[in-house]
């Protein structure tokens, strides 16, 4: 009873403030949170509670005043029996479901089964899989024999395999007040099976689940008011989380805060253990420092230390990136260089002039300079020349003329290709042009 009205209460307060904010109302025999619970009476329930004020749809137990949340999905699903059962006198698997619960097999309202030296089977199909866990069994008045070692299963497929075992009758059995017995049958399947190795006498067999948004052993606890880890499919049997708690909560259905001193996922961590500045509580969800951390710590419950050593480690590493990147530069751009000179000794070696007559050729004493200055000259008079290699005519020299500053001789091409005359210094097979530039003596 304490947990229906725990379920009542905290239905109605969300209900009741959800419609205060949206101003909506439920329809189609909806109630509760955002609408998300199903009654299961006539007439409809409360939408803000789920309480009804008849009795409960057929299969569904709790009505007049509660919530009508427990039901028995068995109800009207079909059933069959081996061996045959006696149809003639009305003694029929279905009886077994029909919502009858009369106990007096002379009533047509149980199943019996054949008179055989043989094991009785019976079997009802739920239609879907179903996690279940309380069954009740209305057996024969006066029978107890008949309950006794028989043996109940669960099974997700239809042919004569024997199913999973949930639970056995012990062989002494007591009989009860009124040969009702509540049995607890823990697991998943979609068709469940009483055998015996003897005979059956069943005038009814309820199947409980809870509905959709509730668990426990009458339906009374609402998953709504779980702290579950993402979303997370609640249990009807134990209402339980599985993808585990959100932090600052723990149990299997994530209901019961941390206790006093501890904190976060699992509440694993301890208040002790941050660094806060003065008396700051601990909240059982992050643990937060109100009052901020002490100094060297950061984070919400100051159990962080500040990146000052952090720092110093990445400068490193960016300072020896950059080293390495530097490096590597200097390196293509050296290879890029000796490639272009060796490229240019290579042709500079071919050149051989052919036909060179009273030229004066001395060579600059200067000729290791190689800066790209200005340099002056002054002129000189010099017998012309064509200068040929392998029969192409290059430029034709005009005059020599003399570098004041280191008394070279120098000569000035005439070229033929109206580009203009240009000075060179010759530099073995090398030239430089006046205004300090170098290049091969080339077709130009």
């Amino acid at each position: 009873m304490a947990g229906l009205w725990i379920l009542v209460v905290s239905v109605v307060m969300t209900a009741w403030t959800i419609q205060l904010i949206t101003g909506t109302t439920c329809q189609g025999g909806r109630f509760g949170d955002t609408c998300s619970y199903s009654c299961h009476c006539s007439p409809p329930c409360n939408q803000a509670t789920g309480v009804c004020n008849g009795a409960c749809d057929p299969g569904w137990l709790g009505g007049n005043g509660q919530t009508c949340q427990r039901g028995n999905v068995a109800y009207s699903k079909t059933a069959t029996s081996s061996p045959t059962d006696y149809a003639d006198k009305g003694w029929t698997a279905d009886k077994v479901v029909d919502g009858n619960r009369d106990q007096d097999v002379n009533h047509n309202s149980c199943f019996h089964s054949a008179f055989k030296n043989s094991t009785a089977v019976w079997t009802v199909d739920l239609g879907q899989q179903y996690r279940i866990h309380d069954v009740r069994i209305y057996n024969r008045v006066g029978y107890p024999h008949l309950v006794r070692t028989a043996v109940l299963s669960l099974s997700n497929c239809s042919s004569s395999t024997p199913g999973v075992t949930c639970y056995t009758f012990p062989s002494d059995t007591a009989e009860t007040d009124n040969s009702v017995y509540d049995v607890t049958c823990d697991g998943t399947g979609r068709y469940f099976t009483i055998t015996h190795s003897m005979k059956l006498i069943l005038c009814e067999v309820e199947i409980y689940v809870c509905s959709n948004g509730n668990y426990g052993r009458q339906c009374s606890n609402s998953c709504i008011e779980r702290r579950c880890a993402g979303d997370s499919q609640c249990d009807h049997v134990r209402g339980t989380c599985i993808s585990g708690c959100e932090a600052g909560w723990i149990g299997e259905d994530c209901r019961q805060a941390c206790s006093i001193g501890s904190y976060g996922q699992n509440c694993s961590n301890s208040c002790t253990d941050r660094r806060c500045t003065g008396d700051s509580p601990c909240d059982h969800i992050r643990g937060t420092c109100v009052s901020g951390c002490e100094p060297g710590w950061m984070g919400e419950d100051c159990r962080e230390e500040e990146c000052n050593g952090c720092n110093a480690s990445q400068l490193v590493v960016a300072v020896t990136v950059t080293f390495v990147a530097g490096v590597a530069l200097g390196v293509i751009v050296g290879v890029d260089v000796w490639r272009r000179r060796n490229r240019r000794l290579h042709k500079t070696s071919e050149l051989h002039p052919a036909n060179v007559s009273n030229a004066q050729t001395e060579r600059s004493q200067a000729s290791d300079d190689v800066g790209s200055e200005t340099r002056t000259y002054d002129s000189l008079n010099a017998a012309s020349y064509d200068a040929k290699i392998k029969g192409e005519t290059y430029c034709t020299i005009k005059s020599g003329k003399t570098d004041l500053g280191t008394d070279a001789t120098v000569l000035t091409c005439d070229v033929s290709d109206s580009i203009g005359a240009r000075t060179y210094e010759p530099l073995d097979n090398t030239s430089r042009g006046t205004d300090g530039e170098y290049s091969e003596i080339r077709k130009l």
